[in-house]
């Protein structure tokens, strides 16, 4: 039996199992426990389902995701309840241009050129420093088991931006790895573990991939 309060509201509710949080892995929880024959209550403090999912919609625009927005090679469980709730996908548009605006400096080309987001000689070193360092850092983590990694317990203890503000020395690289975090993870960089970000754990999920 839980209780819960609300509002100044006290409301107790018999049920077997109560999951916290109406994002997509709380509510593939609620639905596979459901399907069991358990009795589930789901608890969520926003006013709307989806958690880092968000989609808005426009009359001249038609729909926007504010949130995640990608999946990929590897994601095999979200693309299965994809297809379950018969959502339709679209490849993203690999073609063209990247257009890059930082510090009031408007640069557009390759996205494999690390020159379109600065010029600076030392940026571009410590860049590709830290590709490096990572991509070296990936190859000791299992993609399915990243737990299991030799330096597991010393990485999920550290956050992103605190390996950021370690290893990376210009600010430039500092704003550029945050903005991959916020991009890719919905969240900022000291909201993250560094075990399980997409600097260690989806890098290697990609170079498995490949």
């Amino acid at each position: 039996m839980a209780s819960f309060e609300t509002g100044g509201n006290k409301e107790v509710i018999d049920t077997d199992v109560v999951v916290v949080g109406a994002g997509i892995s709380g509510l593939c929880a609620a639905k596979l426990l459901h399907e069991t024959g358990l009795d589930v209550q789901v608890l969520e403090a926003q006013d709307r389902v989806g958690g880092r999912t968000y989609t808005v919609s426009h009359p001249s625009s038609g729909y926007a995701d504010l949130g995640g927005a990608y999946v990929g090679a590897g994601q095999d469980r979200i693309l299965r309840v994809a297809k379950e709730l018969d959502l339709k996908l679209y490849k993203v548009n690999a073609e063209g241009k990247t257009v890059s605006y930082m510090e009031g400096v408007h640069r557009s080309g390759s996205s494999d050129d690390p020159s379109l987001l600065t010029r600076n000689p030392l940026a571009l070193l410590d860049m590709n420093n830290l590709l490096w360092k990572v991509g070296e850092f990936s190859k000791q983590v299992p993609p399915d088991t990243p737990w299991k990694a030799p330096r597991a317990k010393e990485w999920d203890s550290m956050t992103v931006k605190e390996f950021m503000d370690k290893e990376c020395w210009t600010s430039v690289t500092k704003k550029l790895l945050g903005l991959l975090v916020a991009t890719l993870a919905c969240c900022e960089p000291e909201e993250l573990s560094f075990l399980f970000s997409w600097l260690v754990w989806h890098l290697r999920v990609d170079l498995e991939m490949r």
